[in-house]
């Protein structure tokens, strides 16, 4: 794993927003208003593209992480794969297309 993967982990992990180089990871608290309410969420972004997005976990469920697949499909690169691994997606390219858990990713 990269050290920017790593440290990318960790910004997830600590519930906080990081930034260096090309991955940004933006954290979302949750908001529980009457009029409005938000799960637990961290963002992952590559060169200002959503890759991802992790959501918390919480006392009802447990966490996950929801790919953007439209963006994998746009930008399919070894770097976009790498981020995916590094947050335990199945992701992976053959012969220039990718692919999670050996599904072909199409966009829109």
């Amino acid at each position: 794993m990269r050290k920017i993967e790593s440290e990318m982990l960790a910004a997830i992990t600590s519930k906080s927003s990081f930034s260096k180089d090309n991955t940004q990871v933006s954290y979302f608290p949750k908001i529980d208003l009457p009029n409005h309410s938000r799960i637990e969420t961290s963002k992952v972004y590559l060169h200002g593209n959503h890759i991802a997005t992790v959501v918390h976990p919480t006392f009802f469920a447990d966490g996950r992480t929801v790919v953007n697949k439209d963006t994998l499909a746009d930008y399919p690169t070894r770097t976009t794969c790498s981020r995916l691994r590094a947050l335990c997606v199945a992701a992976s390219l053959k012969k220039g297309l990718p692919y999670i858990n050996n599904q072909l990713v199409t966009g829109n």
